[in-house]
C-alpha cells in the first residue's frame, strides 16, 4: 500500500496543492486526471521520491518497492505493455530479457549457485542483509579461479567477459572481468562498451588497477531519492569520494547505471575466501554450442559440486554451426560474383548505346546528370527481379534446405536476406557508377566534321 499523508506542496509562496489524503491500496488501478498545471506530474514525482513534500509524508508498506518509468511520449513506443510495465523494475527487466536470450542463437551462459543466501529485510532500508545460509559450503571467488583455470585456451578465447557479484559485509558488489590464461584480467569488452549514459562520470577501471588489485570503484549513479539504497549509503563517506569495504577504503572513480544500484569493484581487490552470489555470467563472442556448454558444465560440477548449476538449453553442435556459416560465406560470394556480372552486362548495353550517349552529351545533358538516369535505370531493372527472387527463395527453396538442415530455418530471417541483396546492390551500384563516369568522360571530346568539340 501506498498512502500520502497531509502532503502539501508550495512553490514560493503559492500552494500547489494542500493536504492531500489518499491511499493506493493493492489490487486497484488508479488515474490521476486534472487540468494542465494542477499538479498531477509534481504529485507523481513525489510519489516516487523525486521531489520532497513541503509538508506531510509519503507512506510505502515494508517490504514493498515501488517501480517508476520517466515520462515520456515516444521513449517506449517500441515496447510491449509487459516490457513498459516491468521496466519500472530494472532489475527484474533484466532477468527477463535475459530468460528470453536462452534461445538457439544464445550468446551467454549463467551458472547458477544454489540457495546459498537468504536475504534478510527491505532492499530499501538500512539493516538489509544477505546472510549466507546455515550448512552450506560457500562458493568463494577462490573457488571461481579454479573453475577459471579448468576452462581450455579454446574456451577462453570465446569469452567476452565475466560477471558475478561478490557477498562483502553482507552487502553484494558487482564485479566485471576477463579471462586471459586461467586468469582473471579487466575486461575490455565490458569496458568499451560502456556508453555515456551508463557512466555519466568519470573512467572506468585501466588494466594496471585490476592487475594490482587497486581498492577503486564505480558507484551507482542516483537517479531519484526512491531509487536510493541506505545499506550503500552507511559504507560510503560523507564527501562521497569514498566506499568502506570490509575496512578498506575503495576510491570512487565514476559513476554507473549499467547494473542495479550496486557498485561495481574489482574482483582482484578482495579477498579470494569473499562468496560469490545468485550467479556468474559468462558472455561469448559468438552462438553458445554444445561443446562450449559442455566443457563449462563439467568444470562447474568438478569445481562447484552440488552448489551450482547450469540451465538446460537447446544448443546447436558445431558442425550445424559451420555448415550455416559456410552456406552465408558462399551467399555472400554469390552475391558480389552476381554483382559483376551484372556490371559487365550492363557495360555490354552501353556499349550498344554508344551513338545515344554522344547525341545527349551533344546536346548539352551534363555527366552528372547522365550518370543518374542510368543508374535509375538500373533501380527500375534490378528491383522486381529482387522481389520476385524473395518470393521464390521464401517459398521454395527455403522449404527444401529445411527438410535437410533444420537450423537453416531456424536462422533464416528477412534481415538477412536483406543484408545478403545489400551486398550485391551495393557492389554493383559503386561499380556501375564508377564505369559511367569513366564511359561519359570519354565522350565529353568528340570530332564532328573534322573539329573538336
Amino acid at each position: 500500500m501506498i498512502s500520502a499523508n497531509n502532503v502539501t506542496y508550495r512553490v514560493g509562496k503559492k500552494a500547489l496543492f494542500e493536504d492531500v489524503n489518499i491511499k493506493f491500496t493493492e489490487g486497484n488501478c488508479y488515474g490521476l486526471i486534472g487540468a494542465n498545471g494542477a499538479g498531477k506530474s509534481t504529485f507523481l514525482k513525489i510519489l516516487s521520491g523525486e521531489l520532497d513534500t513541503t509538508n506531510g509524508e509519503i507512506f510505502i508498506t515494508p517490504g514493498q518497492r515501488l517501480s517508476v518509468l520517466e515520462q515520456d511520449h515516444f521513449k517506449y513506443d517500441d515496447y510491449t505493455v509487459l516490457d513498459l510495465v516491468i521496466m519500472g523494475n530494472e532489475r527484474l527487466y533484466q532477468i527477463m530479457k535475459e530468460k528470453d536470450a536462452q534461445s538457439v542463437e544464445a550468446d551467454w551462459l549463467g551458472v547458477e549457485l544454489q540457495d546459498l543466501y537468504t536475504q534478510q529485510g527491505d532492499p530499501n532500508d538500512s539493516d538489509y542483509q544477505i546472510i549466507p545460509r546455515k550448512g552450506t559450503k560457500y562458493v568463494t571467488i577462490k573457488d571461481l579461479k579454479r573453475l577459471l583455470k579448468k576452462l581450455s585456451e579454446e574456451f577462453q578465447k570465446e569469452v567476452l567477459d565475466v560477471g558475478t557479484e561478490v557477498v562483502v559485509d553482507n552487502v553484494p558488489y558487482i564485479c566485471w572481468f576477463g579471462v586471459e590464461n586461467g586468469e582473471i584480467v579487466m575486461s575490455k569488452f565490458y569496458r568499451d562498451n560502456i556508453t555515456m549514459h551508463s557512466l555519466p562520470e568519470g573512467r572506468f577501471f585501466t588494466e594496471e588497477e585490476y592487475k594490482e588489485g587497486l581498492p577503486v570503484a564505480l558507484d551507482e549513479a542516483i537517479m531519484s531519492k526512491s531509487q536510493k539504497t541506505p545499506y550503500i549509503d552507511s559504507i560510503r563517506s560523507k564527501d562521497g569520494k569514498y566506499l568502506t569495504i570490509a575496512g578498506k577504503k575503495y576510491r570512487i572513480i565514476g559513476k554507473h547505471f549499467t547494473y542495479g544500484n550496486q557498485p561495481i569493484v574489482p574482483i582482484t581487490s578482495l579477498p579470494e575466501d569473499y562468496p560469490l552470489y545468485e550467479s556468474i555470467i559468462f558472455d561469448f563472442e559468438g552462438t553458445v554450442n554444445s561443446l562450449l556448454y559442455t566443457e563449462l558444465k563439467d568444470a562447474v560440477e568438478e569445481t562447484l559440486g552440488d552448489h551450482a548449476s547450469l540451465p538446460d538449453m537447446d544448443l546447436p553442435d558445431m558442425d550445424k554451426i559451420y555448415l550455416y556459416n559456410t552456406m552465408i560465406i558462399i551467399a555472400v560470394l554469390i552475391a558480389v560474383v552476381s554483382a559483376l556480372n551484372f556490371v559487365i552486362l550492363y557495360q555490354y548495353f552501353l556499349e550498344k548505346r554508344q551513338e545515344e550517349i554522344r547525341a545527349m552529351r551533344i546536346c548539352g545533358m551534363k555527366r552528372r546528370r547522365a550518370v543518374v538516369m542510368f543508374l535509375a535505370e538500373c533501380v527500375c531493372l534490378t528491383l522486381p527481379v529482387y522481389v520476385l527472387s524473395v518470393f521464390l527463395y521464401d517459398r521454395f527453396a527455403l522449404r527444401m534446405m529445411s527438410s535437410f538442415y533444420s537450423y537453416v530455418d531456424d536462422h533464416y530471417s528477412l534481415k538477412l536476406y536483406l543484408e545478403l541483396f545489400a551486398i550485391y546492390y551495393i557492389s554493383s551500384l559503386i561499380i556501375l557508377l564508377g564505369s559511367i563516369w569513366r564511359r561519359l568522360q570519354g565522350e565529353g571530346r568528340m570530332r564532328i566534321g573534322g573539329g573538336r568539340v
